[in-house]
């Protein structure tokens, strides 16, 4: 099930193009003095920003709309490259990593400036993730050199069945059945008080996003593309016409041009003082439920009062090099991801280039092949996976079944129950603090495409 944005916005934007100007460092020392520390390295962490980066490689479309050609290198990334001592913020919104670094700077750790960098994430990539989504977070602690993971996914409402969306799938996708339990703000408000630093206050953390919202916000050259191919549902939406579109040409917004979202201000205004409550069992619960039912959702106040948000302890996965891969369990990826990793250990890197590429191509078909068998834990008996990445025989054997001289189309070669379609729409973020404590989270609308944003509802009332 897909979320509903709580403030009025479309559901949020995942930036398949990074969005930094050359003043807002994605990576960036704070001025405050701190002691240096040896360097710790968390896999994890690397593993899967080299993923994100290698996948941006093979989806990025070139200048004149065509996918590059996989025979001809790529031009170098127009980031700023750095190399920083102190503290590091990746973020997909152009100001969002410098709150995230100011936030540090004023004596927050890791998991304050990631709480605060995904709320001006969800501001400045209001299709890909925002309050009315959830989150996957891993949290290493520099200290005890431990992984915590964090599942504050969306969830199903009480009323939900396996068989609501088989008559009408196109439901499970958009309008209101379609809304889900947001898992958003619980999870900020969970980590918050678990394992925030203590020095700075929660409703600090919200008020650089709230100024941006009543003081405007920069359209970016992504957002623009995004606006375009959703010109038509922003149109006919009252709140995103007033935010997005142009009366004056009748079109969207373009790049540099701004954008206010002063409901969502309001929201966040009173989730800052009043705390996650506000939207699960508070001051704005009752009309946010009033609001999903009048498009058909049945999401009810006790399904708001009953979330709960996941914490577990990591399961390491080891690889031939040394490193570790801290995984929780699905819905997260990260049983996927370290099988496929398993898969390549010693078979990367491959005699050229070229056999690089295929035998990478191959285990995340492989991979994703494992992913069909796979659902939420809480559901689904998903005990083999482990079983399998912790198998040397089982890993072997896959990897023997990867020829460097063929390929298959057929999903069922792969080990998949069936073909699924590529999808979008999530947002990464990275924070790592002087005292080596790492965030590493992804949070989603679940679906994003050229017919939705979330399930393209909007709340009127929070």
């Amino acid at each position: 099930m897909n979320k509903i944005r709580l403030d009025g916005v479309s559901a949020p934007e995942r930036s398949s193009s990074v969005d930094i100007s050359e003043n807002t460092p994605i990576l960036r020392s704070t001025k405050k003095k701190y002691r240096s520390k040896t360097c710790i390295v968390l896999l994890v962490v690397v593993v899967l920003i080299a993923a994100i980066s290698v996948l941006f490689v093979y989806t990025r479309n070139g200048s004149d709309g065509e996918k590059p050609d996989p025979e001809h290198e790529l031009p170098p990334s127009f980031m700023p490259m750095g190399s920083y001592s102190n503290v590091g913020v990746v973020s997909n919104g152009g100001p969002c990593a410098q709150i995230g670094v100011d936030v540090m700077a004023k004596g927050g750790n890791a998991v304050d400036a990631a709480i605060a960098t995904m709320l001006c994430d969800g501001v400045l990539c209001p299709e890909y993730m925002g309050i009315g989504g959830g989150f996957l977070m891993s949290i290493y602690d520099g200290k005890t050199k431990k992984v915590t993971t964090i599942n504050a996914r969306e969830s199903a409402p009480a009323a939900a069945t396996a068989e609501m969306f088989v008559k009408y799938p196109e439901k499970s996708i958009l309008g209101g059945l379609a809304i889900a339990v947001p898992g958003e703000l619980k999870g900020y408000s969970t980590i918050f008080k678990s394992y925030g630093s203590g020095k700075v206050s929660w409703k600090s953390l919200f008020e650089p996003t709230i100024e941006l919202c009543e003081n405007g916000i920069q359209i970016s050259d992504r957002l623009e593309i995004n606006m375009k191919n959703h010109e038509e549902l922003i149109k006919n939406d009252p709140f995103l016409r007033r935010a997005f579109f142009d009366e004056k040409t009748g079109h969207v917004k373009k790049s540099g041009e701004h954008y206010t979202l002063p409901k969502l201000a309001e929201t966040l205004k009173i989730v800052s003082v009043e705390g996650a409550e506000a939207i699960y069992n508070g001051s704005l619960t009752k009309q946010l439920v009033e609001d999903i039912k009048k498009v058909n959702g049945i999401i009810t106040e006790k399904d708001l009062a009953n979330y709960e948000v996941e914490v577990k302890e990591s399961m390491p996965v080891h690889l031939k090099s040394g490193h570790t891969i801290h995984l929780g369990p699905p819905p997260s990826s990260g049983v996927i991801l370290a099988y496929i990793l398993r898969i390549l250990d010693g078979i990367l890197p491959a005699p050229n280039p070229g056999l690089d590429a295929h035998r990478f191509v191959e285990a995340f078909k492989f991979g994703f092949g494992e992913r069909t068998h796979l659902g939420d834990h809480n559901f689904v008996n998903v005990t083999n996976i482990y079983d399998k990445i912790t198998n040397d025989s089982y890993i072997d054997s896959i990897r023997n079944k990867i020829s460097d001289t063929f390929t298959s189309l057929d999903p069922k070669y792969y080990g998949a129950d069936y073909d699924s379609s590529e999808n979008h729409g999530t947002a990464n973020i990275v924070v790592t603090d002087s005292n080596g404590n790492t965030v590493v989270g992804t949070s989603t609308l679940n679906i994003y495409d050229n017919q939705s944003h979330g399930c393209s509802v909007i709340t009127r009332s929070a």
